[in-house]
């Protein structure tokens, strides 16, 4: 019964550990500038991504590009992250 309670324990913990990898990469500097809250105001070339019906509040076309290097202090790690609306 011991086991199976430490057992339950530990998997429990693990999410909390293995999340860090996968967090929302901010697809704009204005949603990173609101810290996430972008669905209900999402009315630029960027909300493409967090609430395509708020393109209608649009004034304007617009065209956005956007470049990230993933795990940028990880020098074995060559990821970016790409984005054009």
């Amino acid at each position: 019964m011991k086991k199976v309670l430490i057992s339950a324990l530990t998997m429990m913990m693990l999410p909390a550990f293995g999340r860090a990898a996968f967090q929302d990469p901010y697809w704009s500097a204005r949603v990173a500038g609101l810290g996430g809250a972008y669905a209900g105001l999402s009315n630029d070339a960027g909300g493409v991504f967090y609430n395509v019906a708020g393109l209608v509040k649009a004034e304007s076309a617009q065209a956005e590009f956007t470049y990230a290097k993933l795990f940028a202090g990880v020098d074995e790690v060559k990821l970016s992250l790409n984005n054009l609306s």
